[in-house]
């Protein structure tokens, strides 16, 4: 029953600060809209690891995707061990296009590939890691 109480308290306070996030960020919240010209209109997710950058890079692909807009990811974090393999998964997933480097690379060049690729193609949304 200990465990039980816990997971119930460690719920609890998920929900209570996950509504306070919200809360907070209410009133600066705005749609995320496609709008640059030339295209590509490029997505930079930065963040500390495990803080769910690439999950939401997943994410956003999917969404981005299912609005019927081209959309291409890049993987410019080349330092973090298995970071390129999990975001080519979640590229297959989404069915959208990866360009990528090898692990160490140069970041800013495969990124530049990536916005060089993205404009010949048609590419109307980049999301870089």
């Amino acid at each position: 029953e200990v465990g039980v109480e816990r997971n119930m308290e460690e719920l609890g306070v998920r929900l209570v600060v996950a509504e306070e996030v919200e809360r907070a960020l209410a009133p600066v919240a705005k749609p995320l809209e496609i709008d640059a010209f030339p295209r590509p209109q490029v997505i930079l997710v930065i963040g500390v690891n495990g803080s769910g950058k690439t999950t939401t890079i997943a994410k956003l692909a999917h969404l981005f995707a299912e609005q019927d807009y081209q959309v291409m990811l890049a993987a410019g974090d080349t330092f973090r061990a298995a970071a390129i393999g999990q975001l080519q998964t979640w590229a297959d997933r989404a069915g959208v296009p990866l360009i990528a480097g090898k692990e160490g690379g140069d970041a800013a060049g495969i990124v530049w590939e990536a916005v060089k690729r993205g404009t010949e193609i048609g590419t109307d949304v980049l999301i870089v890691d």
